[in-house]
């Protein structure tokens, strides 16, 4: 009887301790934290922005009227070929006209007066000489000026190509910088015009490569031009690139242009913003080894851009927890959900 009591005793004993031991792995299952976390694939020698762009023909241009008056004479249609040099519209300036022919007249009686005092050049003294060649010299250089002017009416192609918009008609009116004409060259020549901020301006230079994407279409294009000073409101600066000739995109196609820009920091890794943690004074990020077991890592933040930060304390291929570090401490199992 004793013997029986015993081993009862024993059975419920054992019961007891399997229960708790069961129960507290039941219980250590139910608060394993699941996490998303990113594995650092990439040193901080750079970071990469994007832009908008559209790209644009390299040979395009805008023929613009350089003085005020009525079209008065207008050659080309949309559709036209035309050749470098030609006049293809001309604006009717009457007061410069008139204006020429009176600087001629004086450039004429000045040089008739200059002939006929020459026959007797020595009757005259030395001043009066000077005077009569002067005389010619300022007719000519106000018929000079005036014919400036003068050519300014008259709108020329700047290189072959053909008529792609007419923005006027003959007889329209125009001021100085109203479009006249759109004039393209050589349409196999394009290129991608965008707009960056001034920080990101500074560190591009000619020849620089960019990569341009649409949708599944990717190329790349060169930097050959970068304007010298900024836009006045937007603070931005235009970036013109050439695509290559065997192009796979479209005149007034709108792209994204991916521009890569060095760091002043040679060391670190990036990570994505939100796994860094500020903890009081410090920067922590929470990584998980081999076994899953959680490790706090203090790190040092050397750059944030966006969405990405550059920091020094983590390594290649360490996994950091980008969502789903609340509450963990040093030491806790976690389970991986999603890797990015």
């Amino acid at each position: 009887m004793k013997k029986g009591i015993i081993i009862f005793c024993c059975i419920v004993l054992a019961g007891t301790v399997f229960g708790f031991l069961q129960k507290e792995k039941n219980n250590g299952e139910k608060f394993v934290q699941k996490v998303t976390v990113f594995q650092v694939n990439e040193a901080s020698h750079s970071v990469e922005h994007k832009f908008g762009a559209i790209v644009k023909n390299t040979d395009e241009a805008i023929l613009s009227a350089q003085v005020g008056g009525n079209i008065e004479f207008l050659s080309v249609h949309e559709g036209d070929a035309v050749k470098k040099g030609q006049v293809v519209a001309v604006v009717h300036a009457g007061e410069y006209v008139a204006q020429y022919q009176q600087a001629q007249i004086m450039v004429q009686s000045a040089e008739q007066k200059e002939k006929r005092a020459r026959r007797k050049w020595d009757d005259y003294k030395p001043e009066e000489r000077a005077q009569i060649k002067l005389d010619v010299s300022r007719a000519k250089a106000m018929r000079d000026e005036v014919s400036a002017h003068l050519a300014k009416t008259r709108i020329v192609a700047p290189f072959d190509g053909f008529i792609s918009t007419k923005f006027v008609q003959t007889g329209s009116t125009v001021t100085p910088g109203l479009s006249v004409l759109r004039v393209i060259g050589d349409m196999s020549k394009t290129e991608i015009v965008f707009d960056v901020v001034e920080d990101v301006a500074q560190h591009l230079s000619i020849n620089d490569i960019v990569t341009v994407v649409q949708k599944e279409k990717q190329s790349n294009a060169k930097i050959y031009a970068i304007d010298k000073v900024a836009n006045e409101k937007t603070r931005k600066v235009q970036i013109h690139a050439k695509l290559n000739e065997e192009s796979i995109f479209h005149i007034g196609d709108f792209v994204n242009v991916f521009v890569r820009i060095a760091t002043d920091h040679q060391k670190g890794s990036i990570l994505p913003v939100d796994a860094v943690v500020h903890f009081y004074d410090d920067d922590i990020v929470f990584m998980v080894d081999e076994k899953n077991i959680v490790h706090i890592v203090p790190v040092n933040v050397l750059y944030i851009d966006g969405d990405r930060a550059v920091v020094e304390g983590v390594s290649i291929d360490d996994k950091i927890i980008v969502s789903g570090a609340h509450s963990l401490s040093d030491g806790d199992f976690v389970e991986i959900v999603n890797e990015k």
